[in-house]
C-alpha cells in the first residue's frame, strides 16, 4: 500500500486535476446557464383573440310623455297631431309595437285632480288611431300590441329617427267635460330587434 503525502508529487497532481475540474465544470455550468436564458429571452408565441356581438338596441329617445292633441275639437274635422319621433340605435334588423291601455283605443274620462279615471265616467265616440304620414293610413290604437315599424335594417352608431302620428276625429257623441277632467289614453311602446 502506497501513502501519499501532502508534499508528495501524486497529490499535487491530483489536487491540481481535481481543481481543474472543478473550474471547468463551474465555466461550463456558467455558460450552459447563460445560453438557456439567452434562449428564454428570444423565444415568442401568440395569442388569438375573437369575439362575438349580441343584438342590442338602445332608444335614445322616446317620444313625448304627454300630448295635447286639442282642447276645443270640432265634432267632424279630424285632429292630426304634430309628429311623434323615437331615435333608436341598433346593431340588427329591428321594429316598434304600440298598444293604448284601451282594448278599442278609446280616450276615456280621467279626473285631473285625483289622477284617476273615471268610474263609469264618459268615452270618446272613436277610437284614436295611428299613422307613419300624416296623411295616413291609419291603423287603430288597441290592447293588443301591434306592429307600427317593422323589418328596420341596423343602424349604426349615428342612429334612425322614425316618426308617428295620431288621428282622432270627433264626433257629437262626444262632450265637452268640465274643468278637472279630460279625456285621457296612454300609449305603451315597445322597441326590440327581431321585429
Amino acid at each position: 500500500m502506497v501513502e501519499l503525502s501532502r508534499t508528495s508529487p501524486v497529490w499535487e497532481r491530483s489536487l491540481k486535476l481535481w481543481f481543474w475540474v472543478f473550474v471547468t465544470s463551474c465555466v461550463a455550468i456558467f455558460f450552459f446557464c447563460i445560453q438557456g436564458v439567452q434562449a428564454a429571452s428570444s423565444q415568442s408565441n401568440s395569442t388569438e383573440v375573437s369575439l362575438n356581438i349580441a343584438e342590442a338596441i338602445e332608444v335614445v329617445s322616446w317620444p313625448e310623455a304627454t300630448m295635447l292633441l286639442t282642447s276645443n275639437a270640432v265634432p267632424g274635422q279630424e285632429v292630426v297631431s304634430e309628429a311623434l319621433r323615437f331615435t333608436v340605435r341598433c346593431n340588427s334588423q329591428w321594429g316598434i309595437q304600440v298598444q293604448s291601455d284601451e282594448t278599442n283605443g278609446k280616450l276615456r274620462e280621467y279626473n285631473t285632480t285625483t289622477g284617476q279615471y273615471v268610474t263609469d265616467g264618459r268615452e270618446s265616440q272613436r277610437g284614436v288611431e295611428w299613422g307613419i304620414t300624416q296623411n295616413g293610413p291609419w291603423t287603430p290604437l288597441s290592447s293588443t300590441p301591434t306592429i307600427m315599424i317593422t323589418n328596420q335594417a341596423a343602424t349604426g352608431e349615428i342612429g334612425s329617427t322614425i316618426s308617428f302620428y295620431l288621428r282622432y276625429l270627433p264626433g257629437f257623441n262626444d262632450v265637452r267635460l268640465g274643468a278637472d277632467r279630460i279625456y285621457r289614453l296612454v300609449l305603451t311602446y315597445t322597441a326590440a330587434v327581431g321585429y
